[in-house]
């Protein structure tokens, strides 16, 4: 297998489906969709929590989604929207109430966008918190590989789209090299077809980072560089 149709299916499909096993214990529950995970992977439920504007709504929503997968409720109205039985049995919660609410709406939870009709897939925020939030978390890993021997999911995702996260002394690279980086790698994928953008900014958010930088590298965010440098000359 090539190494860019294995890193889609290992990092798009790990994370937009769920797997046969989590779905095989989830239904051993008396309710999967009562409480979290909501039938999602861990990964899934990671993704959901970060940036939710509108709690009780977001988790009515999800939960909606999640009966509908295990059959508890009608799947009508997923069915409406041309998502078959076959996509339903093995997307995760998660990825069906994205295309069922739509892709602007999901990003405008994300982004704590408090009138989702306004939002503009293409020009949403970059925030500051999230670009901190992102770098730290990769400098964490890079120091746990460096000094504690342990290599953490986010780095081997890097590892699979060609991503250096090292520079010739072993210390973690520049963080805005890294992102504009990965930003490049994912756009390729996207623009080949191997990967849809839903699937690319799952792919960034495995890769550690974080909120609306995940959704800027995802689209390959032409203001993504410049935010980060204004993020750091405000240090």
């Amino acid at each position: 297998m090539k190494f860019d149709a294995w890193a889609r299916h290992a990092v798009a499909l790990a994370l937009v489906f769920a797997s046969a096993q989590h779905d095989a214990r989830a239904g051993d529950k008396a309710d999967p969709c009562a409480a979290p995970p909501y039938g999602m992977t861990p990964a899934g439920l990671a993704f959901w929590k970060e940036g939710v504007i509108d709690q009780a709504k977001a988790v009515a929503s999800i939960q909606d989604v999640c009966r509908m997968k295990f059959r508890q409720t009608s799947r009508s109205p997923l069915h409406e929207l041309g998502i078959t039985d076959d996509v339903i049995d093995r997307a995760s919660p998660l990825s069906l109430l994205y295309q069922s609410i739509g892709a602007g709406r999901f990003a405008a939870q994300l982004t704590a966008e408090p009138n989702p009709a306004r939002v503009r897939k293409d020009n949403l925020p970059i925030r500051t918190d999230d670009i901190e939030a992102s770098e730290q978390r990769f400098q964490r890993a890079v120091y746990d590989l460096s000094f504690n021997g342990e290599l953490s999911k986010s780095l081997q995702t890097l590892g699979r789209f060609g991503v250096p996260f090292q520079d010739q002394q072993g210390h973690a690279r520049d963080f805005g090299d890294v992102v504009m980086d990965t930003a490049a790698a994912l756009q390729r994928v996207v623009t080949s077809g191997r990967m849809t953008k839903q699937e690319a900014e799952f792919a960034a958010r495995e890769a550690g980072f974080h909120g609306s930088v995940a959704t800027a590298i995802a689209r390959n965010d032409p203001g993504l560089r410049s935010a980060i440098d204004r993020a750091k000359a405000a240090r």
